[in-house]
């Protein structure tokens, strides 16, 4: 799974405890039927699949064995590690064209640039995960002054959201 685009970059992350949700009591074993591939597999001692995706002709699915909330990084930021988990689903869904476009009504605008300074400066209410990664222009895990120069060269047409 090193080479999977889903997986590839992460090495560890565990499915129980703090920061995480702590809800994840009975996460299902999945294994890929024909055509599909393992994404994530659970750690010692069982190593089997928590996690396969599916790409068909003319569509792709990704399905977890366990519930996204109780991801939790066990050597660094869960947020960071989410995020990236979950940028790269939705890169491999096909979904990158999405980054800017805050509230999901499918056109990066004005109200897209507010919502990225309200999530830049901590306003309430709290971000949604898919605000935070749709705000993240540059895919760094942090939503700042280039994130917000992302989506304004985006509503001007002087360029894209993404570096």
């Amino acid at each position: 799974m090193r080479d999977d685009p889903i997986s590839g970059g992460i090495l560890f992350f565990s499915t129980m405890g703090d920061p995480g949700a702590n809800n994840q009591v009975s996460p299902d074993v999945i294994a890929p039927l024909d055509g599909a591939s393992t994404v994530f597999t659970y750690g010692p001692p069982v190593y089997e699949g928590a996690a396969v995706k599916y790409g068909g002709d003319s569509y792709r699915v990704v399905f977890f064995g366990f519930g996204f909330e109780g991801i939790v990084n066990l050597l660094g930021d869960t947020e960071t590690l989410r995020s990236q988990i979950m940028s790269d689903v939705l890169s491999w869904l096909h979904f990158s064209n999405q980054r800017g476009d805050v509230n999901g009504d499918g056109e990066i605008d004005l109200l897209d640039l507010i919502r990225t300074v309200n999530v830049n400066l901590g306003v309430e209410p709290g971000p949604t995960e898919y605000e935070l990664w749709a705000s993240d222009c540059t895919n760094d895990g942090t939503i700042d002054l280039f994130d917000l120069v992302g989506t304004a060269n985006v509503i001007l047409g002087t360029g894209t959201c993404e570096p």
